[in-house]
């Protein structure tokens, strides 16, 4: 099986780790902090030629949106659970047999560690990607920023607010995941 997890226990212990409070009030210096101040450095890494099952299972253990597809060091694809349901199950594709390489989304839109967060916003804004790997200057994988860092980060910021705010429905949320 080519499968790198990164994992301890059943899930990503890094999408767990709080992001820091950077004061009350979310500036224009917070957005255009580098990516690399907000980015998880490990996530969940397949190659090629690994089966769309196999991603799908590293996902579903590690908690990913998706798994990054490496040859060697060099970042090459992504293939999201989005891919996966639009274009293997949709398509009545066999995940099993189907290879990762495929089916992914290849040489995706990317960022360096350095670049600012804005900026990786903005990728994911235009291109609708609800995640972006970060890349340094060789193209070898540094991490990956989510929407999901995004939505930490603030979050943290109005935590507060957040807290105060009454559900609109009597019986609240049922699980962590919502709808």
């Amino acid at each position: 099986m080519e499968i790198d997890a990164h994992l301890e226990g059943d899930h990503d212990p890094t999408e767990l780790e709080a992001i820091p409070d950077r004061g009350n009030a979310l500036r224009i210096d917070t957005l255009t902090q580098p990516v690399s101040s907000f980015m998880r450095p490990k996530t969940g890494t397949v190659a090629p030629n690994a089966t769309v099952y196999e991603a799908v299972q590293l996902m579903a253990r590690g908690h990913y949106g998706c798994v990054l597809v490496l040859d060697g060091p060099r970042l090459v694809g992504i293939l999201s659970e989005r891919d996966v349901v639009v274009r293997l199950v949709e398509r009545d594709k066999d995940p099993k047999t189907e290879k990762v390489k495929d089916h992914m989304t290849m040489e995706p839109e990317s960022v360096r560690p350095d670049e600012a967060l804005i900026y990786a916003l903005n990728i994911m804004t235009v291109g609708g990607f609800r995640h972006v790997p970060v890349t340094d200057l060789d193209g070898a994988l540094a991490g990956i920023i989510s929407i999901r860092d995004v939505t930490k980060l603030l979050v943290n910021h109005f935590r507060e607010e957040i807290l105060t705010v009454a559900p609109s429905s009597p019986a609240g949320p049922k699980t962590q995941h919502g709808g």
